[in-house]
C-alpha cells in the first residue's frame, strides 16, 4: 500500500516538474520559432512554435554585419576580464568583513551596504573615468560597478560559514594570511565563488548602456550596442519605406527574436557547468548572515 501511495506521489511530482519545465522553456521555443519564420508564414500562420518554412533570414541579417564577430570579441574580453576583476575585488572584501573582531568592523560594514541605498550616480563616474584617462578603453567598463555590494555579502555569508579553526591550525603551522585565503578558505568557496562569477559574468554579457557611455570606439563596441544599432537601423529602413513593403515586410518581429536567440544562447551554454555550484552557492551563502 505504501509503495502504492509512493509510486502515485512520483508520479504526480515528476508531472508536476514536466509541465514546470515546460513552461520555462516554452518562450525559448517560441522565440527560436518565430525567428526561422518567413514573412509570409507570420502574416498567414501568425504566432507558432514550429513554423511551416524555416528561413535564416533574420540571422543573415544579423550577421552580414562585419561588425558582429568584433562585438563578440569585446564581449567576451568584457565579460572574462570583468568578472575576473570582480571576483578578485568581492573576494579580499568580503574576506576582510567577514573578521568581525577587526577594529572598525561597524563602521566599514555600515559604509559599504550605504553604497546599496546610496550611489554616487553616472556623471561622478564619467569624471572619474576621464580623468583616470580610461575613456574609451575596456577597463572603463570592467571597473564600473567594480564590486556588488549584494554579492560581496552573499560571500562574506559564506566565508562566515567556514569553521575558524581551520584558519587557526593553518596559522599554528605558520601559514600566512594570503595563504589562508588562497589555500584554505577559497577551495572551500568554490560553490559560492562560482555563483557570484556567474552573476557578474551575466551582468557584464546584457551590458549595453555602460558600454554606449564609455567606448567612442566602433570597435571596440560590444554585441549588445552592434545589435541594437542593427535593430535600430531595420525599423528606421521600414519606416523610410513605402507603405505597401512596410505591410508586406514583417522582418522586424524576425529580427528581434534571432537578436535574442544570439543574445542569450552563447551564455546559457555556461550555466550546466555552473549548475551545481550555483544551486549550492545560494542556499548555503542564505544560511548565516
Amino acid at each position: 500500500m505504501n509503495i502504492k501511495k509512493m509510486s502515485r506521489f512520483n508520479v504526480v511530482n515528476y508531472l508536476f516538474l514536466f509541465l514546470f519545465g515546460l513552461s520555462a522553456i516554452y518562450p525559448f521555443i517560441y522565440i527560436l520559432g518565430i525567428s526561422l519564420m518567413t514573412d509570409q508564414d507570420y502574416l498567414k500562420q501568425g504566432i507558432a512554435l514550429f513554423p511551416r518554412h524555416v528561413t535564416l533570414d533574420s540571422y543573415r541579417q544579423i550577421f552580414w554585419n562585419g561588425n558582429v564577430f568584433d562585438s563578440y570579441k569585446s564581449t567576451l574580453i568584457i565579460t572574462f576580464g570583468g568578472t575576473a576583476i570582480n571576483l578578485v575585488l568581492t573576494i579580499l572584501c568580503a574576506y576582510f568583513l567577514s573578521k568581525t573582531k577587526v577594529k572598525g568592523y561597524k563602521l566599514f560594514i555600515n559604509m559599504i551596504i550605504f553604497t546599496m541605498y546610496f550611489q554616487g550616480g553616472l556623471i561622478p563616474s564619467y569624471m572619474l573615468m576621464r580623468n583616470l584617462g580610461l575613456v574609451d578603453s575596456y577597463l572603463s567598463v570592467m571597473l564600473t560597478g567594480g564590486i556588488s555590494t549584494y554579492n560581496m555579502l552573499v560571500l562574506r555569508s559564506f566565508f562566515l560559514n567556514i569553521p575558524d579553526s581551520l584558519e587557526e591550525a593553518a596559522i599554528i603551522d605558520g601559514a600566512s594570511a594570503p595563504y589562508v585565503l588562497f589555500k584554505v578558505v577559497l577551495p572551500l568557496s568554490l560553490p559560492a565563488i562560482a555563483t557570484i562569477g556567474l552573476f557578474y559574468a551575466v551582468g557584464h554579457w546584457n551590458a549595453y548602456f555602460t558600454p554606449m557611455i564609455y567606448l567612442n570606439s566602433r570597435d571596440k563596441w560590444p554585441m549588445q550596442v552592434i545589435l541594437r544599432e542593427i535593430l535600430f537601423e531595420s525599423t528606421e529602413s521600414l519606416r523610410s519605406g513605402e507603405g505597401d513593403q512596410m505591410a508586406e515586410s514583417n522582418i522586424g518581429p524576425q529580427l528581434k527574436m534571432a537578436m535574442v536567440i544570439v543574445t542569450i544562447v552563447p551564455i546559457a551554454l555556461l550555466y550546466p557547468f555552473l549548475q551545481k555550484y550555483f544551486v549550492k552557492g545560494v542556499l548555503i551563502g542564505a544560511v548565516k548572515a
